[in-house]
C-alpha cells in the first residue's frame, strides 16, 4: 500500500474492449451540477469519450475524500486491461496542502527559535514541548484523516469496478511507477 492519496491499478478483464465500454456507458451518467434526493440513478457520474472515462462516484452525502477517477481501455488478446487512477479533488488537495504545511511551519519554529535563538545552552530555559507537540501531532493526525479517508472511498470504486468488469487479475502500481507516471 502506497502510503500518499493516490491510486493507480490495472484490471484485466476477459471481456472485449468493447463488451467493457459498454458496461461502463450503463454505468456513468452525464454529470449534474445540482442532483436531487432520487436515488434513481447510476451509480457513477462523469463521461465516456472513446477508449478514456472521468467519473466520480455519487453519494448522498458531502465527503471531500470521494476521488476523482480516470481511466482508459487498453484493447488486448484475450480480453481488455482497464488502467484506472484515482486522486482526491484537487481543490481538497490544495487545501490540505496548505493546512499541513502551516501547521509544520508552526512546529517547527519552537525548534529554530530555541536552538538559533542564540545565548549559552546553560542560560537557556528548557525546551517547550508542548509547543512543538501539538503542531506536530496535528499535522499527523491531518495527514492520517487524508490517507484513511481517501484509501477507504476509493477501495469502494475499486471493488465497484473489478466487479463490473469481471476483472480476473488486478495489479496496483508501485510508489515508482506513481512517481514517474505521465
Amino acid at each position: 500500500m502506497v502510503l500518499v492519496p493516490f491510486e493507480r491499478v490495472r484490471m484485466h478483464s476477459p471481456h472485449n474492449g468493447d463488451v467493457v465500454l459498454q458496461r461502463l456507458e450503463d454505468s456513468i451518467e452525464p454529470t449534474q451540477f445540482l442532483r436531487g434526493w432520487s436515488r434513481n440513478h447510476k451509480p457513477y457520474q462523469g463521461k465516456v469519450e472513446g477508449d478514456t472515462f472521468s467519473a466520480r462516484r455519487i453519494i448522498h452525502y458531502r465527503n471531500s475524500f470521494l476521488p476523482q477517477i480516470k481511466g482508459r481501455i487498453e484493447r488486448s488478446f484475450p480480453g481488455s486491461t482497464v488502467t484506472i487512477t484515482m486522486f482526491p479533488h484537487r481543490l481538497f488537495l490544495a487545501f490540505m496542502v496548505a493546512w499541513i504545511g502551516l501547521v509544520a511551519y508552526a512546529a517547527a519554529t519552537p525548534i529554530l527559535l530555541y536552538f538559533l535563538g542564540g545565548g549559552q545552552p546553560a542560560d537557556r530555559a528548557p525546551f517547550p514541548i508542548t509547543m512543538f507537540l501539538i503542531p506536530a501531532i496535528m499535522v499527523i493526525f491531518g495527514y492520517a484523516i487524508t490517507l484513511i479517508g481517501f484509501k477507504v472511498e476509493s477501495s469502494k470504486s475499486k471493488t465497484f469496478f473489478r466487479q463490473l468488469f469481471d476483472a480476473d487479475k488486478v495489479e496496483d502500481a508501485t510508489l515508482q511507477e506513481i512517481l514517474w507516471a505521465a
